[in-house]
């Protein structure tokens, strides 16, 4: 998936991840904030690992994540800041998850949703 592209995920729990189909993948991303985006991504792993969302995040890392037959289920702590959760399925070809972070922001509670959904395109 093109799921590097949502912001705030990076690790220290690991289990298995979930299994894909490297390939050309186009991910549609919604958030509150930017709305929807759409993002294609040649992908050549042949699992997700929530892990690899947190690449350019500071302070943030999966402390826990399960693997129920396709749905990877991850929680993720970012310090004092905040932290979330979040869910992705997926068949190999298609996938489809969300993920919700609660925040401060100036002292105020904040919470936003980000869902998006994964299509394999063909090779790369």
């Amino acid at each position: 998936f093109a799921l590097a592209a949502v912001p705030c995920l990076c690790g220290s729990a690991h289990a298995e991840g979930l299994k894909i189909t490297p390939g050309l993948w186009k991910t549609t991303m919604t958030s509150p904030m930017t709305g929807p985006q759409i993002v294609e991504e040649c992908v050549r792993q042949a699992e997700f690992d929530p892990m690899s969302l947190l690449d350019s995040q500071d302070g943030c890392q999966v402390v826990e994540q399960s693997l129920e037959s396709n749905t990877l289920r991850y929680n993720i702590a970012c310090g004092a800041v905040g932290g979330g959760e979040g869910w992705m399925s997926s068949d190999g070809e298609t996938g489809e998850g969300e993920m919700t972070m609660n925040f401060s922001f100036d002292g105020q509670p904040m919470s936003m949703t980000m869902r998006w959904e994964a299509q394999r395109l063909g090779d790369c």
